[in-house]
């Protein structure tokens, strides 16, 4: 597993949970510094939820 998952995983963060997960709970709910928190959402969750929402109308 890379580190840019790590956070998830030492958080026990599944796919399912990482999809219905709002900025406000990465920002608030994983006890991260602000900057890392909003690079996680921006980078990884929100892209995620997007291709999801892309693939399920399809």
């Amino acid at each position: 597993m890379g580190c840019k998952a790590a956070w998830a995983a030492a958080r026990e963060i599944d796919g399912k949970s990482l999809l219905l997960m709002t900025r406000n709970d990465v920002l608030t709910g994983l006890q991260l510094k602000l900057g890392p928190a909003l690079k996680i959402y921006e980078y990884h969750v929100k892209p995620l939820q997007t291709k999801h929402l892309k693939n399920s109308s399809s």
